[in-house]
């Protein structure tokens, strides 16, 4: 196991139980091999000064900036809701508890969801389904045998008789079981449903009226660009807007457009746009799906790339080209050894690590020179030095739970 210097450095406040601990400040998490070869976790600081010793077994995130500390008692879920909540788990029953890890709502129930935001979730009682308050009392009593979490405009999907309806949070009928299938209701007032098995499927509105008539074999859920994918009865794929107008061509098969564009081969890979044009040509031999605003193209085995308008940016020169990061640099390689290229194609980090890997959000990468293990930023200037046999690393900026 590698050694580095035992420098404790106060940048961070930590608390130390039995089992856990809980680091609020900017450190990197790391994991090394011991004398047995099993991996033990800790802490440095961005100068590879120890913080916490690798002795932990586990390093598991908390998502929410609010986060403290909370004895590992019950077996729960490792996030907490908008409410600073979380299912907890006790002899059997789930319950809800806070960020004090104290019950919220004693462990009673088979099972429990989560709030909306209307305040209320799902619960069970002698296998049949109801909400409960967030006092754990019963507002919708449990009588449905299949339910969804409540959506955004104030309704729940349920299943009675074997037919899909919506609730209100007072447990009344909007919208009466009639589908043979529907899907939750997402960020509109829209959403897909069929009233027969095997049936055309279209979208009904939050008062079960058809705004797109069910003529479709298949249709998914409206996209960021206001668009969703359908299957017509002729065997067709295409994409129709919110008033159920097709607004692309049709397509032999299944199609993923990103800012208009989608890769398609034809003995050979290019992209179209929506009016089935060609915008880059079919004449590549490998097209990797856009990532931060660029494609990846693969030529006579070299590889460039082409933006988000079909235009070339990157001939195809390199040995080859990973993904870009959200900072503009990709992985790149030139005779057996890897550095970082610009949108421009032109060397940032020159190649000279024997292995790469993505930006990630705190702007570092962890790479391997000389055989070790380090992270550099985006000028190439080791933040921790390459001297570690293994590590795996992760920029910590939010409290944390570690068991």
């Amino acid at each position: 196991m590698n050694k580095f210097i035992y420098k404790i450095s106060l940048i961070s406040s930590f608390f130390l139980t039995s089992n856990a601990i809980a680091i609020t400040n900017n450190l990197l998490g790391f994991c090394l091999k011991d004398t047995a070869q099993q991996l033990k976790c800790g802490f440095m600081d961005n100068k590879a000064n120890l913080v916490v010793a690798p002795k932990l077994d586990y390093i598991a995130p908390f998502p929410s900036k609010k986060m403290p500390l909370i004895p590992h008692r019950y077996a729960y879920k490792e996030y907490f809701d908008d409410n600073g909540f979380t299912t907890a788990h006790k002899n059997g029953k789930s319950g809800i508890i806070n960020t004090k890890g104290k019950w919220v709502i004693n462990p009673q129930f088979k099972i429990i969801g989560e709030f909306a935001k209307n305040g209320l979730a799902f619960a069970t009682k002698n296998d049949l389904y109801g909400y409960i308050n967030k006092r754990g009392e019963w507002v919708i009593p449990p009588r449905f045998k299949r339910v969804s979490d409540f959506s955004a405009n104030g309704l729940a999907r349920i299943t009675e008789n074997d037919k899909d309806g919506f609730i209100d949070k007072q447990g009344k009928w909007v919208i009466p079981p009639r589908f043979w299938s529907a899907e939750d209701f997402g960020g509109d007032d829209i959403t897909e449903a069929t009233e027969q098995e095997n049936g055309l499927y279209g979208f009904i509105n939050n008062r079960g009226q058809w705004v797109v008539q069910p003529q479709y074999r298949y249709i998914g859920a409206f996209n960021e660009e206001g668009l969703a994918e359908v299957y017509t009865k002729d065997g067709k794929f295409a994409y129709i807007n919110r008033k159920g107008k097709i607004v692309t061509a049709l397509f032999d098969s299944h199609t993923i457009f990103y800012k208009g564009l989608a890769e398609r081969k034809k003995d050979k890979w290019g992209m179209l746009n929506t009016k089935g044009e060609w915008v880059i040509p079919p004449e590549f031999d490998y097209i990797k799906n856009f990532y931060n605003g660029y494609v990846i193209v693969k030529k006579n085995d070299k590889y460039g790339a082409f933006d988000s308008k079909g235009k070339l940016v990157i001939p195809p020169k390199f040995e080859w080209i990973q993904s870009f990061s959200a900072n503009g640099l990709a992985e790149a390689e030139q005779n057996g050894k890897y550095g970082y290229i610009n949108t421009k194609g032109e060397w940032v980090i020159k190649p000279q690590f024997d292995e790469t890997h993505f930006f990630d959000s705190n702007g570092l990468a962890k790479v391997v020179y000389d055989g070790k293990y380090g992270y550099i930023n985006e000028k190439g200037k080791f933040i921790v030095p390459a001297k570690f046999g293994f590590l795996y690393p992760c920029i910590i900026k939010k409290p944390y739970y570690y068991k």
